[in-house]
């Protein structure tokens, strides 16, 4: 009460509308934190992809380098196949499922500069592109694999496939290191990149 003996109606209206603003926060704060769960997530499963394909590319990396120290060709070949450690390596990684993998061996020419063999399978190089042949070549073992990485957590879209939420992400990985073997088989007198 004031000297007069009225009450003003202006100081219980400040109160209302203080505790109503209260109620409103509360409901905007209950929005903000579920859009800022539902990004957290999407960025974790994002890091999570991320993560899958800088094992796999190192998993790449490290086979490409030990199959092109092997003794032959054939056998740099026969291991980068489905029974090989480069896909056991693969299958140790969680969500990383290889769709397919191609190898070859890549000759290019010392001796004129846009030439280059590219040979699919051991035993077909032809006479000018071996070590001692006239195109004088340097080789590069190159694996080329289509890798599916699973996402952290799927959501249901209906029919619409959205890689890295409801669906896996499509990745090409291509490898290379210089092919060291360039020696001959005693016994045959072949180069072993040759064999």
């Amino acid at each position: 009460m004031n000297p007069e003996g009225t009450t003003h109606k202006k100081d219980v209206a400040p109160a209302k509308r203080l505790a109503s603003s209260y109620g409103q926060s509360l409901t905007e704060f209950s929005v903000a934190l579920g859009l800022l769960l539902t990004v957290a997530l999407v960025m974790l499963d994002l890091g999570l992809v991320a993560l899958r394909l800088a094992l796999a590319t190192d998993a790449i990396d490290r086979a490409v380098k030990d199959l092109s120290v092997s003794e032959r060709l054939s056998s740099s070949f026969a291991e980068s196949g489905p029974t090989g450690p480069l896909s056991k390596s693969l299958a140790s990684i969680s969500g990383v499922n290889c769709k397919s993998s191609t190898i070859c061996l890549c000759a290019s020419s010392t001796t004129s500069a846009n030439q280059s063999l590219v040979i699919a399978s051991p035993g077909n190089i032809p006479r000018q592109w071996l070590p001692d042949g006239s195109q004088h070549p340097t080789y590069e073992l190159s694996l080329t694999l289509k890798l599916l990485l699973d996402p952290m957590l799927t959501i249901s879209l209906g029919d619409r496939q959205i890689p890295g939420l409801n669906a896996p992400i499509a990745v090409t990985i291509q490898k290379s290191a210089h092919w060291g073997n360039l020696g001959k088989d005693p016994s045959s007198k072949e180069y072993f990149l040759n064999e």
